[in-house]
C-alpha cells in the first residue's frame, strides 16, 4: 500500500500560476493510481477560504482532508505541527510551497523558482526571509526528492546552491482542460467585454502585478504603438501583488479608456479573452516557467514573450520573442505582431503544435513513478 499525502493550500488561494500547475496534474493524477495506492490532498484553511475549499471538496470528494484553524494558528501548525497524525501516516509527504515541518515521513518538495534570490525587489523582505530560511533547511534534508517546473530552474538550484542533480526532477506543467479553442456565442463574449469595458481588437496581458512582470516597460512600449495609436486597448489582467502600488504610480498619466487593469478574473472569463483577443504579450523579467504563455498557446492565441533563458526552453520558438529590458524593441515586436495577419497565423499554429506537448500524461506519470520509487 502506498499513501500519498499532497498539500492542497495552493489550491485554495485565487489561483495563479502555481495553482493551476497542481489543478492540471491532480485532475489527471486522480485517474493513474493503481488500486493499492492511495492519495490525499490536505487544505488547512480559515474563514477567508471556506468557499473555495467547499469547491475542492466538490472536485476531488473524499480525497480532501481539510482542517479549518483560526488564521493565526496556519503558518504555527504548517511549519510544526506532525500533519501525519491526522492523515492517517502517509509513506509520503508532498510540499506544494516552501515550508520545512517537523515530520519524519519521506518528503517531497517543489521549488518553481529562485526569484527571492535572484533580486531584492522580486519579493518582499519579510518574504524572501522566510522563503531563504525554508529552502536552507530543505537543502541540508538529503533524503528528500525535489522537483522544479523547468530545467532553467535545476540548473540554477544546482549551480547556484549545489544542490546534488540526482535529487532534482524536472515535472513540466500539464495543461488544464478547459485550456482550447471555443467557439463562444457572439452574445456570451459581447456580455463579458462590456463588464470590462473591453472592444475587440484587443492586446492581453495575464499575471500577477508585480516589478518582475515588467509591466511598466510594457505599457510605456505600448504607447509608443501603431495598436495605441488606432486605440486597440491594452488589457491587463491579474491580481495586485506586492508594490502594485508604486507600479501604478509610475502610470499616473496612463489612459484608462485604452489601458484596463480588470484585477483577478475568473477562470472561465480568462479562458474567453485569451481566445478572444488579438495577441497575448508576457514580457517578464524573471519566471520558473511562464504558465500563462503555454494557455494562451493552448487557445490559439498569438504572444509575443520575453527571450530569457526558461522562456526560450517552454516555448520552443512557438512565440515572438523579444528582450523585455529594450523599449524599442518591445515596441518593434508588438507593431510587427499588429500589423501582420500572417505573421500572427503563423504563431497561432506554431503554439498550438507546442501547446500539445503540455496536453499528454508524460508528467503526471514523472510524479506517480517518484512517488512509487521514493517508498523503496
Amino acid at each position: 500500500m502506498l499513501k500519498i499525502a499532497i498539500d492542497g493550500a495552493v489550491l485554495l488561494k485565487p489561483l495563479t500560476g502555481v495553482g493551476y500547475y497542481w489543478s492540471g496534474i491532480l485532475e489527471r493524477l486522480v485517474d493513474k493510481l493503481a488500486d493499492d495506492e492511495k492519495l490525499l490532498i490536505y487544505t488547512f484553511y480559515w474563514k477567508n477560504y471556506q468557499n473555495r475549499a467547499i469547491e475542492l471538496k466538490k472536485k476531488f470528494g473524499n480525497l480532501i482532508v481539510e482542517k479549518r484553524f483560526p488564521e493565526r494558528y496556519i503558518e504555527f501548525i504548517s511549519k510544526f505541527y506532525d500533519i501525519s497524525k491526522i492523515l492517517d501516516n502517509p509513506d509520503i509527504i508532498h510540499y506544494t510551497s516552501l515550508k520545512f515541518p517537523v515530520i519524519k515521513n519521506r518528503k517531497i518538495y517543489t521549488i518553481y523558482d529562485i526569484s527571492f534570490l535572484e533580486n531584492e525587489i522580486f519579493h518582499l523582505a519579510k518574504v524572501r526571509k522566510k522563503h531563504i530560511m525554508a529552502l536552507k533547511k530543505i537543502i541540508n534534508d538529503s533524503a528528500s526528492e525535489i522537483i522544479t517546473i523547468s530545467n532553467f530552474t535545476k540548473r540554477q538550484l544546482i549551480e547556484k546552491l549545489q544542490i546534488l542533480e540526482k535529487r532534482i526532477n524536472v515535472i513540466y506543467p500539464v495543461l488544464n482542460a478547459d485550456v482550447k479553442i471555443n467557439n463562444y456565442q457572439e452574445t456570451e463574449l459581447n456580455a463579458l467585454l462590456k463588464k470590462y469595458n473591453i472592444r475587440r481588437p484587443f492586446i492581453l496581458y495575464n499575471g500577477t502585478i508585480e516589478p518582475r512582470k515588467n509591466i511598466v516597460k510594457m505599457i510605456e512600449a505600448y504607447k509608443t504603438t501603431k495598436a495605441y495609436q488606432n486605440k486597440t486597448q491594452l488589457i491587463i489582467t491579474g491580481k495586485y501583488g506586492w508594490c502594485c502600488d508604486e507600479i501604478f504610480s509610475a502610470l499616473s498619466e496612463y489612459d484608462k479608456s485604452l489601458i484596463i487593469f480588470t484585477g483577478y478574473i475568473e477562470r472561465e472569463e480568462l479562458i474567453k479573452l485569451y481566445n478572444s483577443a488579438l495577441f497575448f504579450i508576457y514580457i517578464s523579467l524573471y519566471e520558473g516557467f511562464g504558465l500563462p504563455v503555454i494557455e494562451a498557446f493552448g487557445c490559439g492565441c498569438p504572444v509575443i514573450t520575453s527571450d530569457i533563458e526558461v522562456i526560450k526552453e517552454i516555448t520552443d520558438n512557438a512565440a515572438l520573442l523579444v528582450n523585455p529590458e529594450d523599449l524599442d524593441d518591445i515596441k518593434t515586436k508588438i507593431d510587427l505582431m499588429y500589423e501582420n495577419e500572417n505573421i500572427r497565423n503563423n504563431y497561432i499554429k506554431l503554439g498550438l503544435q507546442r501547446a500539445e506537448f503540455y496536453k499528454t500524461d508524460n508528467s503526471v506519470m514523472q510524479l506517480l513513478s517518484l512517488y512509487r520509487k521514493s517508498k523503496l
